[in-house]
């Protein structure tokens, strides 16, 4: 745990900031994603290599490394895991957006061209983001009869994921 910083953070940190070598390049890091992306990437490649699989590495597949690590959680039968307070979730949801777009706005320090081009990224981020999960939705259900069960249970998980 303290020498990951130390041989792997903190080194492609200064790739990016600080004058290193890809800031010369152009290349411009809003909020620090290149560093902890290429981290996650190194962390899966590791992990990959001591499980003895040879995986393509992306930041993704350092999650589902993680998670084939860390195993199903234990919890007992009567754990509640149905939806708690939507209302709320929506407005976690709502705070994440506009932090999204003043963390990624605000990283050019300026209210110039950049910043703007980081908001336009941001949202269609979002949009084709939506969109995917939408298109998934429609290719992964049933839409001649809504009275089918099997359908209605496929339907209610994409309900409280897709906000519509």
């Amino acid at each position: 745990m303290t020498l990951w910083p130390l041989l792997c953070y903190y080194p492609i940190a200064h790739w990016v900031w600080g004058g290193g070598f890809l800031a010369e390049l152009g290349l411009i890091d809003f909020g620090g994603g290149v560093t902890v992306h290429t981290n996650c990437t190194s962390a899966a490649a590791i992990a990959g290599r001591v499980l003895g699989a040879d995986l393509p590495v992306t930041a993704g597949v350092a999650s589902l490394v993680v998670s084939l690590i860390m195993r199903r959680r234990l919890v007992s039968r009567d754990f509640q895991t149905d939806h708690h307070n939507v209302p709320l979730t929506v407005v976690g949801g709502a705070f994440i957006i506009m932090g999204w777009y003043g963390f990624n706005g605000g990283s050019s320090l300026a209210a110039n061209s950049i910043g703007s081009l980081a908001v336009l990224n941001t949202h269609l981020s979002m949009w084709y983001v939506g969109l995917a999960l939408y298109l998934l939705w429609r290719a992964t259900t049933t839409h001649d009869d809504d009275n089918n069960d099997d359908n209605n249970n496929n339907n209610d998980a994409w309900r409280a994921a897709w906000p519509a």
